[in-house]
């Protein structure tokens, strides 16, 4: 039988992973928002093909957002590992 405590860990875990996913989601529209004011600025509104001199230019003005996102999903996989372990300690 799961204790109490066990319990609360496990809504708490879910509710960090909960929010880790919103949280990734935000950063994947900053990032997309980002992209979008790029080519707003530059004009630019054709397929932009990795590697090439725009793509370079765009992944430039576009890194704070692109970081952002990356430690986003670091979290979520964290939250993500810490969920499950939480209910592995309620199952046992």
């Amino acid at each position: 039988m799961s204790s109490a405590l066990n319990l609360l860990e496990l809504a708490h875990a879910a509710l960090k992973f909960a929010h880790a996913l919103s949280e990734v989601d935000r950063c994947k529209r900053a990032l997309s928002d980002g992209y979008a004011a790029w080519r707003n600025a530059t004009g630019y509104r054709e397929h932009v093909a990795k590697g090439s001199p725009e793509w370079i230019a765009m992944m430039a003005a576009t890194d704070g957002e692109y970081r952002a996102l990356e430690r986003a999903k670091a979290r979520e996989r964290r939250a993500r590992t810490a969920l499950r372990a939480a209910a592995r300690e309620v199952e046992q």
